[in-house]
């Protein structure tokens, strides 16, 4: 029988059988595939041979066709075309399986499932060939994305679990994470923001593990431009940053105290007052010469000093490759 000799290509005669995106989706459920034992297989052009139906001398129906190359493709064709439900093999061991539209893969009714050679896997939405729409992405490590597809690329919203435990969940653009979301580790560290090319990049808060907080502008995943580094005492540094560290002008704010005077910063380091010293009470009050060079024995003023080290946190708190690149594959 013909696939739609019943106007349908399943056996109930449904017209469609949609299922959501999950990895246990088998998308020929319900389809029978099984060519009729009558039919001679079929020398055709450039090695290719043809078992199965025909209609006015055209392919059409249930068949198999294998290629000089390794490729077998098993299921139906319509007017000398591949076209409907079918299992495609190539010579490497990658596989798909589901709709296919004029010779290409596509999706009509259910999601389609293409396995790679080392494994990986993708269920979803396909078009002209390519993944396109609503997907999910098994790699071979464990690693997975949920999400959107455009022309073979994750576009548009996703979430994306690393195997390390990493997980992002925001905006995807041509197979980067780019525009705003949200990235977590599972030390406890947790950026939340604006990306760019699976980089922090723009505006954002970071979190790290010992309650401090970053507030401000992130370049290639380093704080830099102006931010507000926050300790877990409440005490601050407010001004510019450069490659993760305190640059340009800023200021501290001690716990319950008022602001230091602003000073001129170099990579972490005080250069000099931009402000007059004295009118702070007490020396206690002000920031440190090298705020990263913290006192043996600190008390809550001078806690809020130890910038470099939190810069250095930060600037360590770089997305991990492995996340990226499970982002751009």
């Amino acid at each position: 029988m013909s696939p739609e000799a019943n106007g349908s290509p399943f056996p109930d005669g449904a017209t469609t059988q949609e299922k959501g995106v999950g990895e246990d989706v088998d998308p020929l459920e319900g389809v029978d595939l099984t060519i009729p034992d009558d039919c001679e297989e079929v020398a055709m052009k450039n090695g290719v041979t043809y078992r199965g139906e025909w209609r006015n001398g055209k392919q059409h129906g249930r068949g198999e066709q294998r290629q000089a190359h390794g490729v077998v493709y098993t299921g139906q064709f319509n007017q000398g075309q591949i076209d409907g439900f079918g299992r495609l093999t190539r010579a490497d061991g990658s596989k798909y399986e589901g709709e296919f539209v004029k010779g290409k893969a596509e999706t009509r009714t259910r999601p389609g499932v293409y396995t790679f050679p080392d494994g990986s896997k993708y269920v979803g939405h396909w078009k002209q060939d390519k993944r396109h729409g609503e997907g999910c992405e098994t790699l071979a490590d464990g690693s997975q994305y949920r999400g959107q597809f455009v022309d073979g690329l994750k576009s548009g919203h996703g979430v994306m679990t690393a195997s390390n435990g990493d997980i992002y969940e925001g905006d995807f653009q041509q197979g980067e994470m780019s525009g705003h979301g949200r990235y977590s580790w599972p030390d406890g560290r947790v950026y939340e923001g604006e990306w760019r090319a699976s980089r922090m990049h723009g505006q954002g808060t970071f979190y790290f593990t010992d309650g401090r907080k970053y507030e401000g502008q992130f370049v290639d995943s380093k704080m830099q431009g102006e931010g507000c580094l926050t300790w877990q005492d409440g005490s601050s540094f407010r001004g510019q940053f450069k490659n993760g560290l305190p640059h340009g002008e800023g200021r501290h704010t001690p716990k319950g105290g008022a602001p230091s005077p602003l000073a001129l910063w170099n990579l972490g380091v005080r250069v000099k007052w931009l402000e007059d010293p004295v009118a702070v009470q007490t020396e206690a009050n002000m920031s440190p010469e090298k705020p990263h060079e913290a006192p043996a024995k600190q008390n809550s003023s001078q806690g809020a000093a130890q910038s470099e080290a939190a810069a250095e946190g930060a600037a360590a708190a770089a997305v991990p490759a492995t996340a990226a690149t499970a982002a751009a594959k």
